[in-house]
């Protein structure tokens, strides 16, 4: 059976938006002809002979050599659910064949390598292919092959070499210990066990059971274990690999290189880009092949689109050898092109000092690598629970607001009678994984759902012009300005966005903390809202049946060097969504953080002494130390709001923060005149300090 006929399992092939571009039609459009200039030697390798002298090559050349290494995919999602013979595959395998007669089942996006890319050489690049749906894949025994004894024949001897080395190698009883993946290891244990209880006549069937795919891999397994490699992105590539156990040893990455270079600012650092720019040749894109929509929401599950709004999908395994070979070997040869460049630019410009802070981006791209692909377990059945819960905070703040602003409604009171009680037996439900109970849920679904009809009934007794949708802006925007008079800065744009919002918190105002009536209350009822939409019904279509969500994250996403990430963004989990949370099975999961590693770094750079003094002390209290220090009182006396204030001062000056941003954090949200001028002065003392700390160093 060939890769293209096979539609059961992690792999199913979705038909439709897939079928690439001719490339009669792409070459048409774009001139790449420097592709077949002489002296590139560009090749898609899918002879196993062709393949086994090249190797033979690279092997030969010691461990110490840079090797430029690529992978094409079917996809973007990559993580453990795709992982070969795991715990995850299988699970997604049997969803999809208890769910082989259901029109209606869900459908999950997971990706798998299609091939590879190795470039030791500059001008020699050479595509290994591994899944291609078009052509004749390493050690693969389709239908050509089968069709041809001799051919056939060669492949069987040499998988069965490769396959042989295996069943020895994972001959041990403790996998973790060596070093050794246990999902491949149990997979080939299996495998040795089964042929040694096969008779005569179902042995090759067994060898011949192992995909292609485990065969090419588990052949260059050493390779990738004992060598040095560069890649473009190498978070991506080593996710890719890991997909078979493999932990790649990436010890340059041409985007960070890119970056610490200072590229980021003369445009994207995308390889394709960085080609174009420093090398002068313009390289096709899978847009040119494929007409791609971009994927805002990142779902894995399908059934999170609307129909017929389900994304574009570049599906290298649906390209042609010629195709393949115009696009996947280049990218190799410009990475290994790039890295020599840019090394030598680091060089040239003195800048070998960066190169630590380098190294350490390039190991923490490996590092994110890991955390996206085995993500996080995530309980979706207690996902109701939160939205259940977050659906009554809601009422709760929304009813609040119009009691701000004096245009409360006795119906809405009467109708919202007892949500009290409500809101606690909902948290209840809502304290950690496993802890919902069903019948419960039940219960209290069908309360919410009742009481939010009800409610939507009581609000149309209310006088027309009070009858607001607290979920149009335009409509409580005109509220805030035209019945409530309130004002923004000139030239501000009227809405009710961050923005203005920022704004009307800083305003002084009549209510009990000095601030606009119903600002903040809105600004509730937004997050408690937001919850139930960005978290609570968007959560399951990130989710895989057993429970993985990946998200991804990006140490490229901010200014400051920061870690971002999105669809879904962890690092914004509200409390009940973090309780959902648990470990991958023989794992645990453990929250730590450097103790004021910021603070830290800076009295290190600036050869502050007297703090490092104190730093050496465990019981000291960076933030009330330095909040003694500003306010003039001993360090005993320091109360929560003095620590408060001067711990917005000590992150806010290093990462830049202005006088403004400061007053709302120290004035709970004002920002007028006098606030300013407060925050203006605290800034003033903190930048005399680091200046005097430059002067010393």
């Amino acid at each position: 059976m060939t890769f293209g006929e096979r539609r059961d399992g992690t792999y199913r092939i979705r038909e439709g938006n897939v079928a690439p571009k001719p490339l009669e039609e792409v070459l048409a459009e774009h001139d790449v002809s420097w592709v077949d200039a002489d002296g590139r030697d560009y090749r898609v390798v899918n002879d196993e002979a062709e393949f086994e002298t090249l190797m033979a090559d690279f092997e030969s050349r010691g461990a110490g050599e840079l090797v430029a290494y690529d992978t094409e995919t079917t996809g973007l999602h990559i993580n453990c659910v795709g992982k070969r013979k795991s715990w995850y595959e299988q699970n997604l395998a049997d969803y999809y064949k208890e769910n082989a007669n259901n029109p209606d089942a869900d459908e999950f996006l997971c990706d798998r390598l299609v091939g590879l890319i190795f470039c030791v050489d500059e001008g020699n690049s050479y595509y290994f292919s591994a899944a291609s749906l078009k052509y004749h894949n390493l050690f693969e025994l389709d239908d050509e092959v089968v069709e041809d004894e001799k051919r056939l024949a060669d492949i069987r001897a040499r998988r069965k070499v490769i396959i042989d080395a295996c069943i020895e190698k994972y001959n041990v009883a403790s996998p973790r210990t060596q070093g050794i993946d246990e999902d491949i290891w149990r997979y080939f244990r299996g495998l040795s066990h089964k042929i040694n209880r096969a008779k005569p006549g179902e042995v090759q069937d067994l060898y011949d059971s192992v995909d292609c795919d485990i065969v090419l891999m588990e052949r260059l397994r050493t390779y990738f274990e004992t060598h040095l490699f560069v890649g473009h992105n190498v978070g991506f590539d080593w996710k890719v690999t890991m997909l078979y156990g493999i932990d790649v040893h990436f010890s340059r990455d041409t985007l960070q290189l890119a970056k610490h270079l200072g590229k980021t600012t003369e445009g994207s650092v995308t390889l394709k880009n960085l080609t174009h720019t420093y090398l002068g040749l313009p390289q096709l894109e899978l847009s040119d092949f494929f007409n791609l929509k971009k994927d805002k929401e990142g779902y894995v599950n399908l059934s999170g689109y609307a129909k017929g709004k389900e994304p574009s999908m570049a599906n290298f395994s649906y390209m042609d050898i010629e195709a393949s070979k115009y696009y996947a070997p280049a990218d190799g040869d410009m990475t290994l092109r790039l890295c020599h460049g840019l090394l030598a630019e680091m060089k040239e410009r003195g800048l070998e000092g960066v190169n630590t802070a380098y190294q350490i981006d390039v190991m923490a791209a490996m590092a994110v690598g890991y955390v996206e692909f085995y993500g996080h377990m995530f309980d979706v059945n207690g996902m109701q629970a939160v939205e259940i819960y977050r659906s009554f905070l809601t009422l709760e703040a929304e009813q609040k607001f119009w009691e701000s602003i004096g245009l409360e409604c006795q119906a809405e009171i009467d109708v919202l009678d007892g949500l009290g009680g409500l809101i606690e037996q909902a948290e209840a439900q809502t304290k950690g994984v496993n802890v919902a109970d069903k019948s419960v849920l039940k219960d209290l679904d069908a309360k919410l759902r009742q009481m939010q009809k009800d409610y939507a009934e009581a609000q149309k007794e209310r006088p027309k012009e009070d009858q607001i949708k607290l979920g149009s802006a335009t409509q409580v925007a005109n509220l805030f300005y035209d019945r409530l008079g309130y004002e923004l800065k000139p030239g501000m744009k009227r809405g009710v966005g961050a923005v203005p919002m920022r704004w009307l918190k800083g305003r002084r105002g009549t209510d009990p903390k000095g601030h606009l009536p119903g600002v903040y209350e809105y600004e509730a009822y937004q997050k408690a809202k937001s919850v139930v939409v960005k978290f609570c019904q968007a959560m399951p279509y990130f989710t895989y049946p057993c429970g993985v969500i990946s998200p991804s994250f990006n140490s490229n996403g901010t200014e400051t060097g920061r870690m971002s990430c999105s669809k879904p963004n962890a690092q914004q989990y509200p409390e009940e969504v973090t309780r959902l949370i648990y470990p991958r099975e023989g794992f645990v999961m453990m929250d730590c953080d450097y103790s004021q590693i910021e603070s830290r770094v800076i009295t290190s750079l600036a050869h502050e002494e007297g703090m490092a003094e104190y730093f050496a002390d465990p019981d000291m209290d960076y933030h009330t130390r330095m909040a003694s220090m500003l306010f003039n009182v001993p360090y005993e006396s320091v109360d929560k709001a003095k620590r408060k204030q001067s711990k917005s001062l000590n992150f806010g000056i290093p990462y830049g923060m202005g006088t403004t941003s400061l007053a709302s954090q120290l004035f709970d949200g004002r920002t007028d005149a006098e606030c300013i001028e407060v925050a203006a002065q605290k800034i003033e003392i903190g930048r005399a300090v680091q200046q005097e700390c430059r002067d010393r160093s």
